[in-house]
């Protein structure tokens, strides 16, 4: 939602900027003055600072973007009694129409006054003609949402103002009327920041082409107003909305409007307002109360406002709201697990019916019947609210409510709980021996017991690990599962042998990891056992197992010139001079017998002659040529077959 209030801010800065030798009053160069005249009187009675606080059906004149929040189809008539018996009265309907996304409403406005005689310089005393003067604009606005946090919507309005049915014989005889008629529009955008109910909205009245009256022109009132409001009250039963706007007319130098809004179980309100850098206008009130009328099925508003004019008096206004019922659904929220982690909880809850709704508010408490609140969300617009600050063990009750579009609040939903767990679990590594000697060639293994407890949600799994000799950590893969559980370290060759570290961490089911302690739970010493030259040999060629060869071929692969390395190292050692292997080269099926006990003597050639290269007496290394008579595996296919193309090294005795 970036770019929206970006191009909301561009708007107001370039509105702004204005040479300092423009800023003067321009009083009297602008006509359609009654466009001016704030329309209704919930705005009315809040300073007129409602670009960015305007809701339902009174957006219409404030700011079109406002209708976002309209319940459904909505009827508004006011009327206002002005200084010299002049009245304004103004009249809107909108709806959703349905076969088009957005809201679409119509406006009428018209400022009027008693009948006046015709005077002339002959006749002062009239001439036996009235006329009436009266000002008259209809307008079609529309309005779409874009997003969860903002909208925006346009009106056009034709324009009228005269003299009645007055009129004057103009040059060539043409009969002119005293009237003007013109086309203007607004534009307004209303951006919800997400923090809190802070909203931003601007607004752009009555550009438009300028109109003729009696052979002069006359310029239209384009007026820029940039606003914010928030709720600065917002517990159950009573809400406060603050505003403040900031006005820059094209006849007179910039205004500040500032209001408020009290409500009371969202049926009673109070209004206040001041209007600054006015010459008359000051202080304004109102007050209203709305109640559903199930015979008409209605919910019915009736309003009232009172602003100052200095010498002039004041003005009062009356108005009356004709909206839908709207029965706000309970929300419903998710199911939570038994336990929480940490200290800090993240609730969900599904709107069953999107349309009516503006806003959540969610509770936590201790008390399973909310008789004290822990803490609250405030009203937001996601479907999403996590309370921070809870406590370890303790046990959290939450519900949602939600407020409509047309400010009704819905009952609390079902409530859900759970229990906060912030603890991990405890976990315990042991064994019954401080030292295990094992034979390198049968092997041995390192058998310790591991054991976790949790006194929250349970112990979900265990890592255990090891380092040896202070290397690096090694990770069992045991299944450590069910408690007490046992573990071990397979020990298969002298290299085995050394000082093992064992260390345990655990996780509880809600994701709490125990700390690692930099201490290991357990110290135990491998001991391998003294092996003979060829014993350690024989264990060498068993851990090596067979060099592979690719098909009908007996070139040294580079994995099998590693183990030929350290078969080599093995046979160069002190006191192994008198060790004598055995070569077997073997082969696949393919191919007739005799050509395979050549690529089976091929292959063990191979294998002797790269052992002598790396120094072995080849008096000490024996060839055979089983080829195809020793098969590993029983196969029909090149790929299948391919654990049989292989050499085998073995001890042998002389």
């Amino acid at each position: 939602m970036r770019r929206p209030l970006l191009a909301m801010l561009a708007v107001a800065l370039l509105a702004g900027q204005a040479p300092a030798t423009e800023i003067f009053e321009k009083v009297g160069t602008v006509g359609f003055q009654f466009l001016e005249i704030g329309a209704g009187t919930r705005g009315t009675g809040m300073g007129e600072a409602m670009v960015a606080a305007t809701e339902g059906i009174e957006s219409l004149y404030w700011n079109p973007a406002g209708l976002r929040f309209l319940g459904g189809p909505t009827l508004y008539f006011s009327y206002g009694t002005w200084p010299a018996d002049i009245s304004h009265q103004y009249a809107a309907f909108a709806t959703r129409p349905g076969f088009i996304p957005g809201i679409v409403g119509v406006s009428v406005t018209a400022l009027t006054m008693d009948p006046m005689p015709v005077l002339t310089a002959t006749n002062p005393g009239g001439v036996g003609v009235e006329f009436q003067p009266y000002d008259l604009a209809v307008g079609l606005t529309y309005t779409r949402v874009f997003t969860d946090k903002f909208a925006a919507g346009g009106s056009v309005k034709w324009v009228h103002s005269g003299l009645g049915d007055l009129s004057i014989l103009g040059e060539g005889g043409r009969l002119k009327d005293f009237c003007v008629d013109t086309v203007v529009g607004d534009f307004g955008t209303l951006y919800d920041t997400g923090f809190r109910s802070l909203r931003i909205g601007l607004v752009i009245q009555n550009m438009g082409a300028e109109g003729v009256f009696y052979e002069e022109t006359v310029p239209v009132p384009v007026t820029f107003k940039f606003g914010v409001s928030m709720d600065v009250i917002d517990t159950p039963g009573q809400a406060m909305q603050a505003s403040v706007e900031f006005k820059h007319p094209a006849d007179t130098s910039e205004k500040i409007n500032v209001g408020a809004e009290y409500s009371l179980n969202d049926t009673y309100f109070l209004r206040a307002g001041y209007k600054m850098g006015y010459d008359e206008e000051g202080f304004t009130a109102g007050g209203g109360a709305r109640v559903d009328v199930p015979r008409i099925g209605r919910r019915v508003g009736v309003d009232v406002s009172y602003a100052e004019f200095g010498y002039l008096g004041q003005v009062i206004r009356v108005g009356a709201t004709f909206e839908p019922q709207i029965v706000c659904p309970v929300p419903r929220v998710m199911p939570l697990g038994a336990y929480s982690l940490g200290g800090s909880n993240a609730i969900e809850w599904v709107d069953p019916a999107a349309v009516g709704r503006v806003s959540y508010l969610a509770e936590c408490s201790r008390s399973s019947e909310f008789e004290t609140t822990f803490a609250r969300s405030g009203w937001i617009s996601g479907t999403k609210h996590e309370f921070t600050g809870l406590t370890d063990g303790q046990i959290y009750y939450y519900r949602v409510r939600t407020k409509c579009q047309s400010g009704a609040t819905s009952d609390w939903s079902s409530r859900q709980h759970s229990i906060q767990d912030a603890t991990p679990p405890e976990t315990v590594v042991s064994g019954e021996v401080a030292s295990v000697e094992f034979d390198p060639v049968d092997g041995g293994a390192i058998v310790v017991t591991v054991d976790a407890s949790d006194a929250g949600s349970g112990v979900e799994s265990v890592e255990m690990y090891w380092r040896k000799d202070g290397g690096p950590p090694v990770s069992s893969e045991a299944d450590l599962t069910d408690f007490p559980a046992a573990a071990q370290v397979a020990l298969l060759t002298p290299a085995d042998a050394g000082v093992y570290e064992f260390y345990t961490r655990g996780t509880d089911k809600v994701g709490n990891v125990e700390p690692e302690s930099g201490e290991p739970g357990w110290i135990v010493e491998a001991i391998a056992e003294t092996l003979t030259c060829e014993q350690e040999m024989d264990a060498l060629l068993g851990q090596l197992g067979d060099l592979k060869f690719e098909y009908d071929r007996f070139e040294i692969l580079p994995a099998g010139e590693m183990i030929l390395q350290r078969v080599a190292d093995g046979l160069l050692r002190a006191g192994c001079e008198d060790l004598i292997v055995l070569v077997e080269g073997h082969c696949d099926t393919f191919g007739t017998v005799a050509y395979n006990r050549g690529l089976g003597e091929r292959r063990a050639s191979a294998v002797r002659e790269y052992l002598t290269s790396l120094g072995v007496d080849p008096e000490r290394v024996r060839t055979d040529n089983p080829g195809e008579g020793v098969p590993k595996t029983v196969c029909t296919t090149v790929e299948d077959c391919a654990p049989n193309r292989r050499a085998h090294i073995r001890l042998i005795d002389e």
